[in-house]
């Protein structure tokens, strides 16, 4: 068990490694609209965050995807970090999905840190139909506070339907995943 364990840790910290980094990515030619969506590695939209309690503008991130890892393998590495993760819902499976964020410009003038994680992104499925994303203990899971010209990166763990395309949201902008491009692991 301990083995198994082991060598999903070093897939995912390798399928990691491997990441590209904002800078890499130029600025997106679609809209990031529902009719128009991000591709993965396509580029980066620019996304006004608000602020959760006054719906204030905060500040300007720059948001690239470029990796999702689904199916069986996430599946497990899900559940043998630790035993409190749920397991999928039915006829869903885990989907990581790798988020590039550089904080672009601060809106407040008080040169503060604009909080990124999980709950700044929701799930939609290919039916439009969109979902908050519930927390997982896993790592390398986005989580930051990102001050003017700051970047961050990591992953966002959320459940999708099996085998279907999927968008995630951040800001009003969808980026889109598309099967045929996800690394999935039957």
């Amino acid at each position: 068990m301990k083995k198994n364990i082991l060598v999903l840790l070093v897939l995912f910290v390798c399928f990691s490694v491997f990441a590209l980094s904002i800078e890499d990515f130029n600025e997106s030619a679609h809209a990031g609209t529902r009719k128009d969506p991000i591709p993965l590695l396509d580029g980066y939209c620019t996304v006004k965050i608000r602020d959760k309690w006054s719906s204030k503008e905060i500040a300007e991130v720059d948001v690239a995807v470029s990796k999702v890892l689904r199916g069986k393998s996430a599946n497990r590495l899900v559940e043998l970090f630790s035993d409190l993760n749920p397991k999928p819902a039915f006829g869903k499976e885990y989907a990581f999905v790798l988020v590039h964020v550089r904080n672009r410009k601060d809106l407040t003038g008080k040169d503060e840190p604009v909080k990124i994680d999980f709950n700044s992104f929701l799930v939609v499925d290919k039916d439009f139909n969109r979902t908050a994303i519930e927390y997982v203990m896993m790592p390398e899971q986005l989580d930051a506070e990102v001050y003017e010209d700051g970047k961050a990166e990591g992953y966002i763990t959320c459940q999708v339907k099996t085998d279907e395309m999927f968008y995630l949201q951040i800001g009003g902008v969808w980026f889109s995943s598309d099967p045929a491009s996800d690394t999935v692991e039957q």
